[in-house]
């Protein structure tokens, strides 16, 4: 006789979006009962200099009480954690953690690790929701959610102001959604009210996990480099492929990993990137290096203008013919590099 499966509570949600959205969030939280049976984690992209106002908002528009993640608090049903400003949130057994530990593309908080440490920690309990946003963080973590039977959610690109997050996520993850903003409360409505089944090797539901003693040895990614950062060139436990690349945060040496296709990169200090991030990266620090070449160049041909008028002034005409070939040739320079950056014909 077949053996039967135990059942599981889908019951650890984890969502995470950047641009666009807040609107989305506050579509899907506003029909939520007060009696939802999950515990809601949220990290959207934010300024470490903004106040972190979005528990604020989303307490306001739904019924379920919203506040920022604290660290080592219990996790709790019926409630909503939001990521709060510069810090990354790992899930650990019946606690979250806060960490400052390197960004991870190019954010902290970033999607990745509260996707992936939700994961590895709550299995098939997971459901994970990709939102609107630019480049691609989440679609690694969507990656564990799916690698340990939780469900995958997209947003449907074509509904969201910037559809690449959603768009990498449905690319390289096998999703059991593509969602539009109005159709995202329901089917979790519906997902969190019927049991799913769990493999023999997988955890418990989290109304009992806070009674388990923190050596349970559940898998958990918490001390992960999200956590401690890295150090690797110490260690030897070098995370992939040597690529002769610079981190552009810290200037490290970068290696190169591939997951299922997506490139992936992370110094040896423990910074870590899409290939999508990455580039991101280069070409902002890009942009910011060639405008300080432009202020370089206009301060060295201001500088020497003001040496050709001190020559004239004292008669040493040959003198100030040399400064003002020099200003002109600074000058040419300056116009040159400005044409590059605005893409002037």
């Amino acid at each position: 006789m077949a053996l039967h499966e135990p059942a599981i509570d889908r019951d650890i949600i984890v969502i995470g979006g950047s641009a666009g959205a807040l609107s989305v969030l506050q579509e899907l939280f506003a029909p939520l009962p007060a009696n939802f049976p999950a515990a809601v984690f949220v990290v959207v992209h934010q300024s470490q200099s903004q106040p972190g106002r979005l528990p604020e908002i989303l307490s306001r528009v739904g019924k379920l009480p919203a506040d920022h993640a604290k660290d080592g608090a219990p996790i709790e049903l019926g409630r909503v954690y939001v990521a709060p400003p510069n810090y990354h949130v790992l899930i650990e057994r019946g606690r979250m953690k806060l960490s400052l530990g390197p960004k991870e593309n190019r954010f902290r908080p970033s999607i990745d690790p509260l996707f992936r440490t939700a994961a590895r920690t709550y299995e098939k309990q997971v459901i994970g929701v990709i939102l609107s946003g630019q480049l691609d963080d989440g679609t690694l973590g969507m990656m564990r959610v799916k690698q340990f039977g939780g469900t995958a959610i997209a947003q449907d690109p074509a509904s969201a102001e910037a559809g690449d997050m959603p768009a990498s996520v449905i690319r390289n993850v096998p999703c059991d959604y593509i969602l539009s903003p109005d159709q995202i409360a329901g089917v979790l409505t519906q997902l969190v009210q019927e049991p799913s089944t769990l493999p023999s090797a997988g955890g418990a539901s989290i109304m009992s996990a806070n009674d388990l003693p923190e050596n349970a040895g559940i898998p958990s990614e918490t001390g992960d480099t999200a956590d401690r950062g890295d150090n690797a060139l110490t260690t030897g436990h070098l995370p992939g492929a040597p690529t002769g690349l610079t981190c552009p945060q810290c200037g490290g040496a970068v290696w190169e990993g591939n997951e299922r296709g997506l490139l992936t990169y992370r110094c040896h200090v423990g910074h870590a990137y899409t290939a999508e991030s990455m580039a991101s990266e280069h070409d902002s620090h890009l942009e910011s290096t060639l405008w300080e070449a432009v202020r370089m160049f206009q301060e060295s041909a201001a500088m020497h203008r003001r040496m050709e008028a001190k020559a004239h002034e004292r008669g040493v005409n040959d003198m100030a013919a040399r400064y003002g070939e020099r200003a002109a040739e600074q000058e040419a320079r300056t116009e040159t590099m400005r044409q590059l950056l605005l893409h002037e014909k």
